[in-house]
């Protein structure tokens, strides 16, 4: 089949038939956003990102039609294209749903049927996250002018910020292109790429078709659509090898576009914003609201002597007269603000209560949120001509503008500053003295004293929303010691101990959906919502590694065939009885296969358990997430329940989650599905995998690392952030070979495999700093090959020596911060020791 192109009739003018386009992203390339572009989320001047380009659009004569293009579910946009069709009845609005990464080039090309029915002869492409003027009739009326097969929207911006964006070199009396680089690694001009683009379809569409073609003799990025539903062939009249190409306009199209010497730029006067994160959305709203003022919008509230414009307040919100707002405020639906609260350069969203006398300065307040009296929420101003909205603050990169999730609530005089918070956090006063460790304990100096490059074990890790100071965890240690599932004062005292001395990140212990899910009677539990209230509940410990300005992580887990046993102490392999709070009579696993004699021989659970099953685990993901929990584990290792799924050892079933492995895998895949959804999508979910049963040796059937590989590629699609990479523990007859580091060649293995796809980290007797930093850095004798990692996890080291951190910045040379109340005594007195 070959591509049909529209002839174009030169002389049909402004009335020839316009498309418009909009790409609406993938949402796990804007992980760190706040879904700004989708509709119902983060709105700026009052509406959302993607209102604005249809007002834009929808001044165009002749566009008749706008698709869509994106990677989120259909449902996301249905009542937002319900609505929009109402506003502007005289446009057709469509979405088409990318199952895969396809790039920008790459959408429009395996959507071109869609976008040719009609026949129009050009179609306008708006990136959905920019937000300017959108002078789309001007750019059209160049486009005619010129006769024209493309016309890029540009802008001016400094020379330094020029290298970040696609750089224009055109002539000036003409305007066409004469080059294009995207991203420079040295200035060639200060005229940037907009992400605003007109384009003829008699040319665009081979330019994109030339671009696979050169491609055919080059490593490329191949991606496969995961739903039926989608064309079955991304080129119909090609093979193979030429499926689902990932294609950018920027990288791939747009250089050799100005070859063809009929593409031009237009240059705008007038602002412009990329919006690639969610603070972003502050000086959007700015630069949208300021543009409204000019053009005497009716949407804006009257200027008073508490309303210092440009202000948008929704006609559902109430605002006490004595509250003072602007410049640059949004304020959404069904909002309460009290008296005396001031709020500037802030979007407040849907159902906020801002109680009396707080301040909002530079911040985003998220859904359904609460900020309690005499509060303050704030960020810190950035440059107007500034494209960035992170600042330094003691030699540490943070947010400039401050955003609290859904669901926060900010307690009754308490400051928030410089910080995106997880939804559904509470930010309470401390009922406790603490200082503020800022920055926090485990933090590298930077720069160093002696000026030395700071080792990639102590660099900042960022993982969507959240960034570790070090990459050093805490692995979760069960300590066997709590009551029907609640924390007792131990865990406070073996958590608290080490959280202050300052991991990158603190993981508590294997914590059981279900009571039948524990190892033993004495396991930590958060099926039940008790467990996450009360005097020692999991939001104690959560606010405790808060007030230090520490982050902390929990690991969900379900025991399988493994449960019903006593503490380690007591003996290894005993089972627990009923008498001694056992069930013996109800463990659980994939196929009624026990681990060994001594344990129970477990029910196979049947397809309706596995359904009640994957429930309770996102109840218990849930829990978690209202406790605080900065980042989740799933606990897939150690032949607990997820892992005897994985392994033939112990999966004998012969239905949809046994036998092959695309079979064995699915439940972990569901799990992560589960998981995820239950999620924000700015909090990182990890998951611990044994990579290998240790059982190549016998020559039968087991789970290996090439199988682990293979499932990390296939975690990395369903959200899975980073993979926690151990070993063994699903048979008795495993061969371990121990040593130094043993278990980090597995994990570099699944690193060489998946690449940048998917952060992994090494575990398993790392004893040192150096050794430590020769694994993570893939450089040293001690290295365990040359692959990089991206973090190291330690338990029995910690549990040894709550002041590792310390102890292996020491190791390495480097100065560290330490919490306030540790370090003063190391500060020069007598007899300070020395190393």
């Amino acid at each position: 089949m070959s591509l049909q192109i529209p002839h174009r009739d030169k002389a049909n003018g402004a009335s020839a038939a316009t498309k418009a386009v909009i790409l609406v992203g993938w949402w796990p390339l804007k992980r760190n956003s706040i879904q700004a572009i989708v509709p119902g989320s983060a709105k700026v001047a009052g509406h959302p990102i993607i209102w604005h380009c249809l007002t834009a659009i929808a001044k165009v004569p002749h566009i008749q039609e706008v698709c869509m293009i994106g990677y989120y579910d259909e449902s996301v946009f249905r009542d937002f294209i319900k609505d929009a069709s109402t506003e502007f009845p005289q446009i057709k609005i469509v979405y088409l749903r990318e199952y895969q990464a396809l790039g920008t080039a790459g959408g429009l090309y395996h959507f071109r049927d869609a976008i040719l029915k009609g026949k129009p002869e050009r179609f306008f492409v708006l990136n959905a996250d920019v937000c300017c003027s959108f002078p789309l009739n001007d750019m059209l009326k160049l486009f005619e002018d010129k006769d024209a097969e493309a016309v890029i929207l540009g802008t001016r911006v400094s020379e330094d910020a020029a290298s970040n964006f696609g750089c224009i070199v055109s002539d000036a009396h003409t305007r066409r292109v004469l080059h294009y680089v995207e991203k420079p690694e040295s200035h060639i001009s200060n005229l940037i790429n907009c992400g605003v683009y007109l384009f003829s379809t008699e040319c665009i569409f081979p330019s994109i078709r030339s671009a696979i073609k050169k491609r055919t003799d080059r490593p490329r990025l191949v991606s496969y659509p995961s739903s039926e539903n989608l064309e079955s062939s991304y080129f119909q009249d090609d093979d193979e090898e030429t499926k689902n190409e990932v294609l950018r306009l920027e990288q791939d199209i747009l250089s050799d576009l100005a070859d063809s010497k009929q593409f031009f730029v237009y240059e705008t006067k007038d602002f412009w914003r990329q919006i690639k994160t969610a603070g972003s959305a502050v000086p959007a709203n700015a630069l949208y609201l300021q543009k409204a003022m000019q053009t005497g919008s009716k949407e804006l509230a009257k200027p008073s002597a508490n309303i210092l414009p440009p202000v948008f307040i929704h006609p559902t919100a109430h605002v006490d007269p004595t509250a003072k707002l602007g410049p640059n405020v949004s304020i959404g639906p069904r909002v309460t603000v009290g008296a005396g609260v001031r709020i500037k350069e802030a979007i407040v969203l849907e159902d906020v209560e801002i109680k009396h006398d707080a301040c909002i300065l530079y911040a985003i307040i998220g859904w359904n949120s609460r900020v309690g009296a005499w509060a303050r929420v704030e960020g810190t101003p950035t440059p107007v001509n500034s494209h960035t909205t992170s600042i330094v603050k003691n030699g540490v990169k943070v947010q400039s503008i401050t955003i609290l999730g859904k669901e926060c609530g900010v307690g009754d005089e308490v400051r928030v500053q410089n910080c995106v918070c997880l939804p559904f956090k509470e930010l309470k006063r401390i009922p406790y003295f603490t200082p503020a460790q800022e920055p926090p304990s485990g933090t590298a100096s930077d720069p160093q004293p002696d000026g030395k490059p700071i080792p990639k074990l102590f660099q900042p890790l960022k993982i969507r929303g959240l960034t570790l100071q070090n990459r050093i965890m805490l692995s979760p240690l069960c300590q066997y010691s709590a009551q029907d599932g609640h924390l007792t004062p131990w865990h406070m005292a073996h958590l608290g101990g080490i959280i202050s001395r300052g991991p990158g990140l603190t993981m508590i212990e294997a914590t059981a959906i279900l009571p039948e899910g524990r190892i033993t009677p004495q396991d930590s539990g958060i099926w039940s919502d008790k467990h996450v209230e009360g005097e020692y509940g999991l939001r104690r410990i959560v606010e405790f590694a808060h007030s230090q300005n520490q982050k902390i992580a929990i690991q969900i887990a379900h025991a399988g065939r493994k449960a019903s046993t006593v503490a380690p102490w007591l003996g290894m392999d005993v089972l627990a009885t009923e008498e001694v709070g056992g069930w013996p009579s109800n463990v659980r696993g994939p196929s009624a296969v026990p681990y060994n004699e001594e344990h129970a021989t477990p029910k196979e659970l049947s397809l309706d358990d596995i359904e009640e099953l994957k429930k309770a685990w996102g109840a218990a993901v849930k829990r978690a997430v209202k406790a605080g929990f900065d980042v989740i584990e799933i606990h897939n290792a150690h032949g607990y329940l997820l892992h005897s799924f994985l392994s033939p050892v112990s999966n004998k079933r012969t239905d949809r989650y046994g036998g092959s492995f695309e079979n064995r895998v699915r439940l972990t895949l569901e799990i992560v599905e589960v998981s995820r959804k239950e999620m924000p999508e700015s909090m990182p979910l990890f998951l611990r995998l044994s990579a290998s049963d240790w059982l190549e040796y016998s020559g039968k059937e087991s789970w290996t690392v090439e199988e682990s590989a293979k499932l990390a590629s296939l975690l990395s699609e369903k959200g899975v952030d980073l993979l926690d990479v151990s070993s063994g523990g699903n048979s008795p007859g495993q061969k371990i070979k121990g040593g130094p580091g043993y278990q980090a060649g597995f994990a570099k293995t699944i690193k060489k495999a998946v690449g940048d796809k998917l952060l992994v980290s090494a575990v398993g007797t790392i004893t040192s700093g150096k050794q430590a930093q020769a694994i993570i850095s893939g450089e040293g004798e001690q290295s365990m090959g040359s692959e990089e990692l991206d973090l190291i996890a330690a338990g029995r080291m910690f549990q040894k020596n709550p002041g590792l951190v310390w102890d292996w910045a020491e190791d390495l040379g480097i100065q560290i911060n330490v919490a306030n109340q540790i370090r003063w005594g190391f500060g020069g007195r007598p007899g300070a020791p020395k190393k």
